[in-house]
């Protein structure tokens, strides 16, 4: 489990645990215990890692190989979820978000709303 979630925030264009550790709400001292295998992280830390990054629980405690991740949202489907949640954004018309960086904010939304939601 410790290198999975070191391994996600690699691949999610090298995340630094503090930034990660923001999101899901626990200290970067508590995030780097979680990843070193030194502290077990409660169950509802493991289960907004995983839905921060779009995977299945069991993947990122290593139960499964699969990590049977959400299908990216085409971007003009992201530019529409945006809108109709009454969130506006300002781009620069030359800053042309990639599908992966509207990707990621729709799935930031969506966990801000289920952990406020509790």
């Amino acid at each position: 489990m410790k290198n999975r979630i070191s391994a996600l925030r690699a691949e999610h264009d090298k995340m630094k645990q503090a930034d990660l550790a923001a999101i899901i709400n626990v200290s970067p001292a508590a995030l780097s215990g979680y990843e070193t295998g030194k502290f077990e992280a409660p169950l509802e830390t493991y289960k907004a890692i995983a839905d921060f990054f779009g995977v299945t629980l069991d993947y990122l405690l290593c139960r499964s190989d699969e990590p049977s991740a959400s299908p990216a949202i085409p971007q003009e489907a992201a530019r529409e979820v945006l809108a109709g949640q009454g969130i506006r954004i300002l781009l620069d018309a030359d800053a042309n978000l990639t599908d992966d960086q509207l990707n990621e904010i729709v799935e930031f939304i969506k966990f801000k709303r289920r952990t406020e939601n509790r």
